[in-house]
């Protein structure tokens, strides 16, 4: 499925379903809430929109079992196709188009790589891979976004 806007597609509110496993043979799941936020831009002179987002939830991971958190930020180009992903501190992670219904990035951190693949599977739901590589981090994540109801 194809979206016009990426930034305007995401905004809102989504149960976060994540399945992750390690090469070492760990397993686990993060079930949560996610929100995209659209945030205000400090210089009204620049065109520019972004949202904040949110992940709040529970992590299941080997001994650990408890709360856990995200934030991103998401700067949409002009164009509103694609959306530069920030950390929050204002590095930069990936970029996101999904007027195309799917996007692949990598990031690299240190030695480690993160290749992500991102899908639209409906109008509601989205569904992201993540496979990381190195000397630091070896996993593989599957995400399953769905839109919850305003």
């Amino acid at each position: 499925m194809n979206v016009d806007d990426t930034l305007a597609y995401l905004l809102g509110r989504w149960s976060v379903h994540r399945s992750l496993s390690s090469d070492d043979g760990g397993r686990g799941t993060f079930t949560g809430v996610g929100v995209f936020a659209v945030q205000p831009c400090a210089d009204a002179s620049a065109w520019r929109r972004w949202a904040r987002y949110e992940e709040t939830g529970d992590l299941c991971f080997g001994a650990y079992s408890g709360s856990a958190t995200r934030q991103l930020h998401y700067v949409a180009g002009a164009d509103g196709r694609r959306v530069v992903v920030l950390f929050t501190d204002g590095r930069s992670f990936v970029d996101l188009d999904l007027t195309a219904g799917s996007w692949t990035a990598c990031h690299p951190c240190a030695a480690d790589l993160y290749e992500i693949s991102t899908r639209v599977l409906s109008s509601d739901r989205v569904e992201e891979r993540w496979r990381v590589r190195g000397p630091t981090k070896s996993y593989d994540a599957v995400t399953t976004m769905t839109r919850l109801a305003s």
